[in-house]
């Protein structure tokens, strides 16, 4: 947790009254709810019986980061019984649920009218600290970005899986940028070969110029760094998104960065959307269907492809204590979200709706992602080169190559893809045949620029 935002507005209570939920329970009397702060840790909330009962001496509960009930509910176990515990107490206690991503659940209570009127405070999201938003669309277009980063400056990019922050980290040390940490979680048995939180991060302040991450510290981690310029993400999910970029704690009016989000193609979504329904939701319906007819579950459990679509649910999980699978409500209910969003994100474009629902000021602030190869281009119009020269260029600096290559070895780019390409940001590309010292013919290119 990071501020009780809004604590004034609570009545006032007995020192000994009040406990703060979190990303866990602080189950310590405290002397004083400044105490309860300072000794406040990350976890997750384990709500045991013996703790439901604690849980009812006190008048003022107050929850933070809330979001994490449609975020991480699918690699948290102890979700679903942090939420049933606090909604067992909403109706005789005075609950407060704080999170400035939670909005899901928010709307949801707004619109069913389960909040009282003039119990909801909302601030407005300010992101004047954005200086602008751009799409990359490869991980060439994210490696790019990571070079232009110059002496002095920092930036913090967020990857999907730990063996993208092994490929991103190998690949920039190769190419000589040593100033790399690379974090996950700690709990994760992959922690070992990369840095320390307290490595990376000291006093709010990045300590490298590069922090490549996973979701570790996407939530609940202030940065106060005024060299942080860049922050990059390849998440698709809004939640996640606003939470990442939440981050970045502005110094004042002054203290701007430039964020950079991975397009995701109709393909990519749709791809999203079939893993959603056939390991999140449809073994939600099979256990609802099945489950208490203990014939007909262990049927399900025998089919083929069963045991594979378990092995990747969060949603219905082998229970080792009890010995049995069960149902895990709050990791549904992420998954139902997650497939809203995507499904909303392929009606109406998914740039448009990821910042929409991130906030839609940052539309406003959107640019094109212009690749490194235009600024040389702009240097050397009309040069006439040899055109494998050419071809060089266009690789290194453009990573332009035929569409066709699928495999790792890229081939240099046609004539014919290298001017589409060009074209398409205002360039064209000029070519014949041309008569050297020695009498060789040979194919030179030019590069010139179109009119407007």
């Amino acid at each position: 947790m990071r501020y009780i935002h809004g604590i004034t507005t609570i009545p006032p209570a007995e020192p000994d009254n009040a406990l703060i939920m979190g990303q866990t329970v602080h189950t310590g009397i405290e002397k004083s709810l400044e105490e309860a702060i300072k000794e406040y840790s990350f976890s997750y909330p384990i709500i045991t019986d013996a703790a439901k009962t604690y849980l009812r001496s006190f008048d003022y509960i107050v929850s933070d980061e809330y979001h994490y009930m449609v975020t991480d509910a699918s690699f948290n176990d102890h979700v679903d019984a942090s939420y049933e515990a606090i909604k067992e107490l909403w109706t005789t206690k005075t609950c407060i649920f704080m999170s400035a991503t939670a909005r899901p659940f928010f709307d949801y209570w707004e619109l069913r009218k389960m909040i009282p009127e003039g119990q909801h405070y909302r601030l407005p999201m300010d992101y004047r600290f954005v200086s602008s938003v751009k799409f990359f669309y490869r991980d060439d277009d994210e490696l790019d970005i990571i070079r232009r980063v110059q002496p002095g400056e920092k930036i913090l990019v967020f990857v999907n899986t730990i063996a993208k922050l092994r490929k991103l980290r190998d690949t920039l040390k190769a190419e000589g940028i040593e100033d790399v940490a690379c974090l996950c979680s700690k709990y994760r048995q992959e922690a070992e070969e990369f840095d320390k939180l307290d490595d990376v991060l000291k006093g709010n302040v990045l300590q490298h110029q590069v922090t490549l991450t996973t979701t570790t510290l996407y939530n609940g981690v202030d940065m106060k760094d005024r060299a942080l310029k860049y922050v990059v993400s390849e998440l698709w999910n809004p939640l996640l998104n606003a939470q990442i970029l939440g981050r970045k704690r502005p110094l004042d009016e002054g203290d701007t960065c430039a964020v950079y989000l991975l397009h995701y193609p109709k393909e990519r979504l749709e791809g999203e959307v079939k893993k959603i329904q056939k390991y999140q939701l449809e073994p939600v319906e099979a256990y609802k269907e099945w489950f208490d007819d203990k014939k007909a579950w262990k049927a399900y459990l025998h089919q083929p492809e069963t045991l594979e679509i378990l092995k990747k649910s969060h949603t219905v999980v082998l229970d080792p204590r009890e010995g049995e699978y069960c149902w895990r409500k709050r990791a549904n209910l992420q998954a139902r979200v997650e497939r809203v969003f995507l499904l909303q994100m392929l009606e109406q474009g998914y740039q448009t709706e990821l910042l929409k629902k991130i906030d839609e000021s940052l539309l406003a602030k959107v640019e094109r992602l212009e690749p490194p190869l235009l600024e040389y281009l702009d240097a050397h119009l009309n040069e006439e080169r040899y055109y494998q020269d050419w071809q060089k260029i266009f690789f290194e600096l453009g990573h332009i190559y035929n569409k066709a290559d699928r495999h790792a070895e890229k081939s240099l780019p046609s004539y014919t893809f290298a001017r589409q390409w060009l074209q398409h940001y205002g360039y064209d590309l000029g070519s014949k045949q041309k008569r050297f010292e020695a009498g060789q013919k040979k194919m030179v290119w030019w590069v010139t620029k179109l009119e407007n």
